[in-house]
């Protein structure tokens, strides 16, 4: 997961899915079985697009991923006006879209955190050998004799 909203935007969408596989298995003889099919098939969609972008490295198929989620989203609560029905289920289905808008919202407007660059690994030799540098000792030599080394 890229962060903890995206976690959360994950277990929501998990919910989801469970409320309207309830509503639809509820609905599955009624006039309204299609919608409430529809419905529960974008509320997957969700969860998937989410688990999908937040293994992606790249911040931009992430964010993509991210409004693909709100698209679903969106597309879910025009499903849910179309509905003519009033009961406790439709009503938690409800909440849980406005909480999920709300969160996948909430995530695109962040800006894009980036990783932070860890220092490089030094061993104690190197750390040693930059603070005492030894004294560079230049040779002479004349006429191929070798001059004194100290």
């Amino acid at each position: 997961m890229k962060s903890f909203k995206s976690l959360k935007i994950l277990e929501q969408g998990i919910q989801l899915v469970s409320v309207a596989h309830q509503m639809n298995n509820k609905y599955t003889q009624t006039n309204l079985a299609g919608l409430i099919s529809e419905i529960n098939l974008l509320a997957i969609r969700i969860s998937t697009s989410v688990a999908a972008s937040s293994d992606q490295d790249v911040a931009l198929q992430y964010q993509d991923g991210l409004k693909e989620a709100l698209n679903s989203v969106e597309d879910i609560e025009q499903q849910l006006m179309c509905l003519p029905v009033e009961e406790p289920a439709l009503d938690e289905l409800k909440n849980l879209i406005g909480l999920e808008h709300q969160l996948i919202e909430q995530v695109l407007e962040q800006p894009e955190i980036r990783p932070r660059k860890r220092p490089l690994k030094r061993s104690r030799l190197s750390v040693a050998s930059s603070r005492s540098r030894a004294p560079i000792v230049r040779l002479r030599v004349t006429q191929g004799v070798q001059g004194e080394l100290f």
